[in-house]
C-alpha cells in the first residue's frame, strides 16, 4: 500500500491580479497530475473566454460546472452512486485545500 501523498500545485491569477496558490491533495489512484493540471487550465481558460462574451453570473458558472460534472459522471459506465461518493469526497478535499490556499495581493504604489 502506498501511503505517500501526492499534491498538485496550482496558481491562479484573478482579474484584480491577485495570485492564488493552491496545493491540491490528489487521490492515491491518480494516473497523471499533469493531465489534471491541463484539464483545469482548459476549463478555466474556456470559462474566462465565455465570461468576456456572455457576462454570466458566478452562480450561473457554478451551476454549469456542477451540471457538466454530473453529466460526465452519468455517462461513465459505472455505478452513479459510487461515483457520487467519490465526487463528494474529492470536492470536500478540494474545498479544504482551497481554504488553505495562499493569496498574494498585487504590489501597488511607488517603489
Amino acid at each position: 500500500m502506498n501511503d505517500k501523498k501526492i499534491f498538485l500545485p496550482y496558481k491562479a491569477i484573478t482579474a484584480s491580479r491577485k495570485e492564488v496558490n493552491f496545493k491540491f491533495s490528489l487521490d492515491e489512484n491518480t494516473n497523471s497530475p499533469l493531465v489534471i493540471n491541463e484539464i483545469i487550465n482548459l476549463l478555466l481558460s474556456k470559462i474566462s473566454n465565455e465570461i468576456n462574451i456572455y457576462k454570466p453570473s458566478n452562480g450561473d458558472i457554478i451551476q454549469a460546472l456542477c451540471m457538466a460534472l454530473v453529466v460526465r459522471c452519468k455517462i461513465i459506465d459505472y455505478d452513479i452512486n459510487k461515483i457520487e461518493k467519490i465526487v463528494d469526497k474529492t470536492i470536500k478535499r478540494a474545498f479544504s485545500d482551497a481554504k488553505n490556499a495562499e493569496v498574494l495581493e498585487p504590489m501597488s504604489g511607488n517603489s
